[in-house]
């Protein structure tokens, strides 16, 4: 069974199109597609891109794409606009709004069975004056909430707008200049919130409610890129299928991920939910429900992590000693001998 590129954005959120260019860009891109479409979180990792050329490229060589059609282009206009104002200044914050709306303004695009995104995306760019790299993070923020949240980034525009189209035009195509960086920005978060009632950012699709203490929290630790899935994901594995087509590697995870069943799908690139019997379809086409090819084997054990196995044997003393998940330790807490596992 084939998909569309229409079909899959509306239904699963990826183009089933795109191309892998490199492990570690390919990689990125499946990570931030299930902190971002399966397990909505309101914040994502920070990204990065670079200028080469006059071409602007991702951390994985690979140029930089907004489709023209999104938005009738005024996504990837406005975008343009907020990296060149963000290369202008560098080390100065850059603040872009993409409203909730259509995602199209016109028929007959591959965008035309997309739902309206039903929440805003706050886009945070600075640049680095000595290697044209421009450092990003995007913020989910429920329609709801838009006003109270534009208002205290002093991004609402106050004078109202005809009608919707007008209103996402407007923000796609007036970045903003921040007068810090981003601890500046954490810090006046901070004191905003010390001095006011926490309140609502973002709701995702599994009902849960980000306040503005979490987003926050996400977003130092997504500047760090730090943000995990909830489960262990073998990517080596999922980069091996996509290299034969990109779309088994999203199938695979969300298949694996749902466990069989119909789970909402979040983001602003589409999907609505995962639909198991049309995802088993098509992999049972490329044989890969079958011993070949296990689901089981992009979801790595709750025993390990990227360190390896949480528990192991002393050298020294042969006691068993459990360490902190992604966490190293120095010494074995029962004889302190150097251990470094």
């Amino acid at each position: 069974m084939s998909l569309s590129v229409s079909e899959s954005l509306a239904k699963f959120g990826f183009n089933p199109q795109e191309k892998v260019n490199s492990e570690t860009d390919f990689k990125n891109q499946l990570e931030s597609y299930i902190l971002h479409v399966f397990e909505d979180k309101p914040v994502s990792n920070r990204y990065s891109y670079f200028l080469k050329n006059g071409k602007i490229f991702t951390e994985g060589n690979q140029e930089f794409f907004i489709d023209p059609e999104e938005r009738g282009g005024y996504s990837l206009k406005g975008t343009l606009e907020a990296i060149s104002l963000s290369l202008d200044n560098p080390g100065k914050l850059i603040f872009l709004y993409s409203p909730p709306g259509p995602v199209t303004f016109t028929a007959g695009t591959k965008y035309d069975k997309l739902a309206p995104y039903p929440s805003g995306q706050l886009y945070i760019m600075t640049s680095d004056e000595f290697s044209n790299r421009i450092d990003a993070i995007a913020i989910s923020v429920s329609r709801e909430v838009e006003d109270k949240v534009l208002g205290l980034l002093r991004l609402r525009h106050n004078s109202g707008f005809d009608d919707e189209k007008q209103k996402i035009i407007y923000y796609l195509t007036h970045p903003q200049l921040f007068y810090g960086n981003i601890d500046n920005l954490i810090n006046d978060l901070g004191i905003f919130l010390s001095k006011n009632e926490d309140f609502l950012v973002y709701k995702n699709v599994r009902g849960e409610r980000f306040n503005l203490s979490h987003i926050i929290s996400f977003l130092i630790s997504g500047w760090r890129k730090e943000l995990k899935s909830e489960e262990p994901i073998d990517y080596d594995e999922l980069y091996k299928k996509a290299l034969t087509d990109p779309k088994l590697a999203y199938l695979g995870i969300l298949y694996a991920r749902s466990g069989g069943s119909s789970v909402p799908l979040g983001g602003s690139c589409g999907g609505s939910e995962t639909n198991p019997s049309e995802i088993e379809e098509i992999l049972h086409g490329f044989n890969l429900l079958s011993t070949s090819w296990r689901i089981s084997d992009i979801l790595k054990s709750q025993d390990s992590d990227k360190y390896g196995s949480l528990e192991f044997e002393c050298p020294h003393c042969r006691k068993k000693v459990k360490r902190p998940k992604n966490t190293l330790i120095e010494k074995c807490p029962h004889c302190e001998g150097n251990v470094r596992c």
